[in-house]
């Protein structure tokens, strides 16, 4: 885990017990960028080898606006509950790495990025270029991860974290682009950004009248900012035509074949 050692060899234990938790909270994030990027990669190896290019760039941008998709409220999340989630599902201990677990969801926004870039990039047979830009921000991490925690604290190593992935991404992002015409869909990031906003305003809103005080408060008033999210994502047309649509298809579509699998298993039993 990034930073962990040298928060240990810095810091007390309790500094480094506190990270710990704060980075696995931020890795539930990364289930989707992880899921899509490993459906991507042989999909994306296979159009490579047969020249379909325009098919990558187009699939390459849907993907990275699918990732994101959940990463950027998570951020807004973290500002809100950050610490009510650190002390109800962890302990009251644990709230002093609440300003780490933001960083790190910035961190895992990025992260989701560099997810779908860095496997596209190896897809297209340019592992070097992968490793280069991984060596890169590793070393970018160790110069500034003892700097940092000297300076500010453990959260310097949250932050030398996230800017060692943006490093990572830009390099990646900037290796796959000398190969594949493909662009960051900033409008959908805009939306996104958009929606959790105004979720966050709602949901800050009904914190500060219902203050969290159990666990079941808070369940509730994080599903409570996770249907408004998707509400005012759904009701953004780019968003619901880009994410949402394709989504409901896929899953209908899974539907439909499980159900037929079924109906023949029935049948051939019969």
């Amino acid at each position: 885990m990034d930073g962990l050692c040298l928060i240990g060899f810095f810091l007390v234990q309790s500094y480094v017990s506190a990270y710990e938790v704060a980075w696995q909270v931020t890795l539930l994030v990364l289930m989707f960028s992880k899921s899509i990027s490993l459906t991507l990669f042989p999909q994306i190896s296979q159009w490579n080898a047969d020249s379909s290019a325009k098919q990558i760039e187009s699939t390459i941008s849907t993907a990275i606006g699918f990732a994101v998709f959940f990463s950027i409220p998570a951020v807004v999340g973290a500002v809100i509950y950050g610490s009510d989630v650190l002390e109800f599902l962890f302990g009251p201990e644990y709230v002093i790495a609440s300003l780490v677990l933001v960083v790190l969801m910035i961190e895992k926004f990025f992260q989701s990025i560099n997810d779908i870039v860095g496997v596209s990039v190896r897809a297209i047979n340019r592992p070097n270029l992968a490793a280069k830009a991984t060596v890169a921000a590793v070393g970018v991490n160790l110069v500034l991860s003892p700097i940092l925690i000297v300076t500010i604290g453990f959260v310097g190593a949250a932050v030398a974290t996230t800017v060692s992935w943006v490093v990572n991404a830009l390099l990646q992002t900037r290796y796959l682009g000398r190969y594949v015409d493909f662009s960051i869909p900033y409008p959908l990031i805009g939306w996104f950004t958009l929606s959790s906003v105004a979720m966050g305003v709602v949901v800050y809103g009904v914190k500060t009248q219902f203050p969290v005080d159990t666990v079941f408060s808070l369940v509730l008033q994080v599903l409570l900012g996770g249907l408004l999210y998707l509400a005012f994502s759904v009701s953004i047309p780019d968003v619901r035509h880009r994410i949402v649509l394709p989504v409901v298809r896929l899953l209908a579509s899974r539907y439909v074949s499980d159900e037929r699998r079924s109906g023949r298993g029935q049948t051939s039993d019969k």
